[in-house]
């Protein structure tokens, strides 16, 4: 995983296309020597088969790492209605507790935003110290009034605040394509790069304009996938606008 989150989008597609150049040229080769032991009808429906199992493992991937995606596009706005019921619960609170979790809430929204922002969102930031902050509050609150059904409410949506926050952190470290499929995926890969070109070679004709075109559109869609499956990383990230639109709103408010 450390070279695919790290690896630029365009050195990885240049990469991945020029892999499978070469396993369709060392598949060309191959099949150049081996035309009088094959025939031509009996290697062309079993590479049409390779492909469509390429086809079906893209597929795959693609919906699996588009799933992610979309749990974290969806967290980002439960995370934003989690911290702004926390804040208005704020208002049944007593003071000083109320005053300063409401500072400790807007400085909490506009971390989250930065750390999100520049890629900084693990375990131990400094969104979970102003967590600890918060939850030392309102232990406070929960000690002077145990029975308190107002203290409750504010407890309640601060744990669920807590709890989104959790979600969110491994949503974008953890709930990634294993690395069994990517290798399962590559290996496919190479295996049908290799029968197209033996094919090739049966035919004895090379084909480099449709070895290129196949070489762009599977590098295209890998690419497109690891954009999808690294956050944080690439050009398709999760909209941050509901909690950039939050932020704006606490800072008019009292």
């Amino acid at each position: 995983m450390q070279i695919l989150d790290h690896t630029p989008l365009f050195g990885f597609f240049v990469i991945t296309a020029s892999l499978c150049l070469l396993c369709v040229e060392g598949g060309f080769r191959l099949g150049s020597q081996n035309v009088a032991k094959e025939q031509e009808a009996a290697v062309g429906p079993m590479v049409s088969s390779m492909l469509s199992l390429l086809a079906f493992m893209v597929t795959f991937t693609f919906g699996f790492a588009a799933a992610r995606f979309d749990d974290r596009r969806v967290l980002v706005t439960e995370e934003s209605n989690a911290i702004g019921t926390a804040y208005l619960r704020t208002d049944i609170i007593e003071e000083p507790i109320k005053s300063n979790a409401k500072n400790l809430l807007r400085e909490y929204v506009d971390t989250r935003i930065k750390d999100v922002m520049q890629n900084t969102d693990t375990p131990q930031s400094k969104a979970e110290i102003i967590q600890d902050q918060l939850w030392q509050q309102a232990a406070v609150i929960g000690q002077k009034h145990p029975y308190s059904q107002v203290g409750a409410l504010y407890i309640d949506s601060l744990n669920h605040m807590i709890d989104i926050h959790a979600k969110r952190i491994a949503a974008r470290l953890r709930a990634r394509v294993p690395q069994s499929i990517w290798f399962a995926l590559f290996l496919i890969a190479a295996i049908s790069m290799v029968g197209t070109g033996y094919n090739c070679g049966i035919v004895g004709r090379r084909g480099w304009i449709t070895s290129i075109m196949l070489a762009t559109m599977f590098s295209t869609v890998i690419v497109l996938i690891v954009d999808l499956d690294r956050p944080g990383r690439g050009f398709l990230q999760a909209n941050q606008q509901a909690m950039i639109d939050l932020s704006k709103k606490l800072r008019q408010v009292n």
